[in-house]
């Protein structure tokens, strides 16, 4: 009987019979791999030798070995690769010789139609046939009592890879959420199956109709209707049989809490500083303040507001004192107009660059830009409603309708009023104003060289807080 010897350590040796060769493969540009039927541990196994051989010429070695196997005389073909010496030309070496063992049978016999074999434990063909409609799992009971068959458990931790659990109850945060449902009778402190998600039969349903929604009870089990108060909410799943033992139903909402939480009476969800929706009393919700993040207490104020005033048609209510509210004279508006009759004051203030009065927003910044409108700056309206720089140094630029710019890239000016910008010093309080030549800018200096547009816009009220009162003249003078 002729004989493969391969010998690619002085340990590392296999003689396996020709006969027994299965295929030749062409693994890459510079190995093959030979397969042969063997048997280890009294299991059909299966040996690979793969050869290392001589840069592109795999195709040539494979066919030299199946030809040498099929005429030569030599009852051992040797490859060896501590002495260099190999059967065939082309082989350079041995990669590597395996032995894997099979299956004592190739097919578990048994199981029932729709099911698939799966694997039970780490240890090889260790397999059972499963029903793939319902995920299982192994858990422990934990709980200090027997738990029955259809019992909604909560996860707790784990003993090695398997979940620890007690009975899941809605009126208890850390007995849930339901982590699975128990498939068969567990005594405290074995381990049995429970379900993930699938079809549980077998359970006493005889409390419910087919299509009821079943949920976690209060105080455990589970119950067809939808805890109340400050229990917690999970939908389990449906009853698809109802009988006192041969119920059955699916099992969909294990592990998660999928409904909105139940809230005491008086009680609103408000978000806090986590992002988490907290029960608040509504009572400790700011109506004002910086109280967002609920770390403060502040209380909406009692009392109620009188409105027991004698306001006119088309008056607008105002508080005058801190709970009346009364209709003003003053301010009246017909449904098209508001008509102020009233006294109206600036306010008296020296903080930053303020603006009151007459305001307009319509029309475009220079060229069409609105960013290039600059905050306290001067503009005319030019003949395509554009604002442009004023300048006294051209009657075009000066005759016009003026503004001053009150925001930076908006259109948006001051035509008539009160105002104030830090950039403006030395008025000189009672002082008038003029256009000035450098553009986009006020003096209290009247232009004077020929051809310049001499025009009052009004006069400095304030010198220290660097206020004016905007008043454009329409007549202006040529220099000439």
């Amino acid at each position: 009987m002729k004989q493969f010897l391969f010998i690619k350590t002085a340990t590392d040796v296999v003689a396996l019979p020709a006969s027994a060769l299965l295929r030749t493969e062409y693994t890459s540009d510079t190995s093959v791999s030979l397969f042969f039927e063997t048997t280890k541990s009294g299991k059909n196994a299966t040996t690979v030798v793969v050869l290392s051989v001589t840069s592109g010429k795999a195709s040539e070695v494979i066919n030299r070995i199946v030809g040498t196997t099929a005429s030569t005389s030599r009852s051992v073909l040797i490859y060896d690769d501590v002495k260099d010496e190999f059967s065939v030309a082309g082989v350079t070496g041995i990669l590597s010789i395996t032995t894997t063992e099979g299956p004592a049978e190739t097919i578990l016999s048994g199981g029932e139609e729709g099911e698939v074999l799966t694997k039970n434990t780490s240890t090889d063909y260790d397999v059972s046939w499963q029903d793939v409609h319902t995920l299982y799992v192994e858990v422990r009971n934990q709980s200090g009592g027997t738990l029955a068959k259809g019992t909604p458990v909560h996860a707790t931790g784990a003993t090695g890879d398997v979940a620890d659990v007690i009975a899941a109850r809605a009126d208890t945060a850390s007995a849930m959420p339901a982590t699975y449902v128990l498939n068969e009778e567990i005594a405290d402190g074995a381990n049995g199956q429970a379900i993930i998600s699938g079809t549980i039969t077998g359970v006493d349903t005889s409390s419910f109709s087919p299509g009821d929604v079943i949920h976690v009870g209060p105080t455990g089990g589970f119950t067809n209707v939808k805890p109340t108060g400050t229990n917690l909410i999970q939908n389990l799943g449906v009853v698809t049989k109802s009988n006192a033992s041969t119920g059955s139903g699916v099992v969909l909402g294990s592990g998660r809490a999928n409904d909105v939480p139940n809230i005491p009476n008086g009680q609103a969800w408000i978000g806090n500083a986590s992002g988490v929706a907290t029960p608040t009393t509504l009572a400790t919700v700011a109506t004002s303040g910086a109280y967002s993040d609920l770390s403060g207490t502040p209380t909406i104020p009692s009392g109620t507001v009188d409105t027991s005033g004698t306001p006119a048609d088309n008056q607008i209510a105002v508080f005058t004192d801190a709970d009346t509210i009364e209709g003003d004279s003053n301010l009246v508006w017909n449904g098209s107009s508001l008509q102020v009759t009233g006294t109206r004051i600036i306010p008296a203030t020296t903080a930053g660059n303020q603006y009151y009065g007459d305001i307009v927003t319509f029309g475009s910044g220079p060229g069409g830009v609105d960013g290039s409108i600059v905050q306290g700056s001067i503009y005319y309206l030019d003949s395509t409603q554009q604002w442009e720089l004023a300048d006294a140094s051209a009657v075009s630029t000066a005759n016009g309708m003026i503004g001053i710019a009150i925001a930076t890239g908006e259109v948006k000016f001051l035509i008539r009023g009160i105002a104030r910008h830090s950039d403006w010093s030395g008025l000189g309080t009672g002082s008038p104003l003029y256009i000035s030549n450098s553009s986009g800018e006020l003096t209290t200096t009247a232009p004077s060289t020929t051809g310049d547009a001499v025009r009052v816009i009004g006069h400095c009220t304030n010198t220290s807080t660097r206020e004016i009162y905007f008043n454009p003249s329409p007549d202006w003078i040529e220099v000439a």
